[in-house]
């Protein structure tokens, strides 16, 4: 009955060219990585012909990669010599294969070859984004193949070392990559929150557009000169929610500084509005934000739109006069004390009191925007000598050597800043 129902494969009906073979071209179904064979790839050949060992090329992507090994699902990985036109079978790479990039939907073809890509292909649209600081470069390439919703890219961070900025659907997804780090590559990761790439013009420069301007993606870039114009990339975000909650969306959108361009009714109980929003405004929880305040009925979808005027500093912070490079940081300058103080606050918490006071500063320019002061250790300095009994000049005396030790000991010693309170500093709430 099922060869009956299902006929089989029509011949090819495309063209044939010179070479006398039809093109080949292939549906990306779904990827996974095995430890011992590498990335597998499961294909559906909807013209030509594939022979193991051919050279492929991936048109969205823009990868070349060569056919290891390739086969059907028998129900296992069943190796064969060929894969015909109708048949869904597998393709494996070779471990070393660089697989960045690799998306669910990608048109397989030969190299060289003129394919029609298939229609309807369109990566998934990050709502989430987190540094991942750690070494996880090949973990997160591999888990990419089963999650093409993931998107990553490589950045440095002074206070963590080499690490990701990773796109995630929402929270939750991003806890579910971070749980499937752990659980399948045995991979620990710290969540940091990201930065966006904001773009400055000198003043001795023009921003009338005939200047692209200088790209600074994080504060290792900060110009020396930071005197000019400051643009940070926007969104237009577009929104559908039922009427009872548009009011609510638009309060949160006009809180993340956002400037509204359109409103208009779909029917008496659905609206349809666009917000202009800063980047950074979005790119951590607002994507919920959006899921609670409509209890799940709303949605939220967003195309780059690109930049707009902004105000931004360099905040440093300061441990006893010495600047903290690792834990300097770009910001608004109306949010910069807010920012810096939630820091210090949280940098007090994790660096135990040493034998001097510890000072904390929050400084933007040389100006101190916010402080937090470390207590020294209590130590008492006459406990351990009886013979200033009765005796208040040889008390005073003993008193004054231990402030003078502290002065000196402030001034030589070095302060213990543990690796701890860096990554609680930066962590991702």
């Amino acid at each position: 009955a099922i060869i009956e129902r299902i006929p089989p494969p029509k011949p090819d009906a495309t063209s044939t060219p010179p070479s006398g073979r039809p093109p080949l071209r292939a549906l990306l179904l779904d990827m996974w990585f095995d430890r011992n064979i590498g990335a597998i790839l499961l294909v559906y050949l909807t013209s030509g012909r594939l022979k193991k060992g051919e050279s492929l090329e991936l048109k969205h992507a823009e990868r070349k990669m060569t056919a290891s090994d390739i086969g059907v699902m028998h129900p296992n990985l069943t190796p064969t010599e060929f894969l015909h036109r109708g048949q869904l079978g597998y393709i494996s790479c070779n471990r070393n294969q660089d697989i960045r990039g690799l998306r669910v939907g990608d048109t397989i073809s030969r190299i060289g070859e003129a394919v029609e890509v298939f229609p309807g292909f369109e990566p998934a649209r990050s709502m989430v984004y987190a540094g991942d600081s750690e070494r996880l470069d090949p973990a997160i390439n591999r888990l990419s193949l089963s999650d093409s919703s993931l998107e990553y890219k490589k950045v440095i961070s002074q206070a963590l070392g080499t690490g990701f900025r990773c796109g995630f659907l929402g929270l939750l997804h991003m806890d579910v990559i971070k749980q499937r780090l752990k659980a399948e590559h045995d991979v620990d990761v710290i969540l940091t929150t990201p930065t966006v790439p904001y773009t400055f013009t000198p003043l001795n420069q023009r921003s009338d557009g005939g200047t692209k301007g200088i790209v600074v993606d994080s504060v290792d870039e900060w110009p020396k000169n930071p005197l000019g114009t400051w643009k940070e990339p926007t969104v237009e975000g577009t929104f559908v929610s039922p009427v009872a909650y548009a009011s609510d969306i638009t309060q949160l959108c006009y809180s993340r500084r956002g400037t509204q361009l359109s409103y208009e009714l779909i029917d008496p109980t659905r609206a349809m509005f666009k917000f202009e929003l800063p980047l950074s405004e979005i790119i951590v929880d607002f994507a919920d934000k959006i899921l609670q305040l409509s209890h799940g009925y709303a949605s939220f979808v967003y195309e780059h739109r690109g930049a707009r005027e902004t105000d931004l500093r360099k905040v440093e912070i300061k441990i006893n006069g010495d600047p903290a490079e690792a834990l300097s940081f770009i910001c608004r300058h109306d949010a910069a004390r807010e920012v810096a103080g939630k820091m210090l606050r949280r940098l007090k918490e994790h660096i135990s009191p040493h034998a001097f006071e510890i000072n904390l500063q929050g400084c933007v320019g040389g100006k101190v925007l916010v402080s937090e002061k470390i207590g020294k250790q209590k130590k008492n300095a006459i406990a351990k000598d009886h013979s200033v009994a009765g005796d208040p000049t040889r008390k005073m005396k003993l008193i004054k050597e231990a402030k003078e030790r502290e002065k000196k000991l402030k001034q030589v010693g070095k302060i213990k800043v543990p690796p701890e309170a860096f990554m609680q500093v930066v962590r991702l709430d």
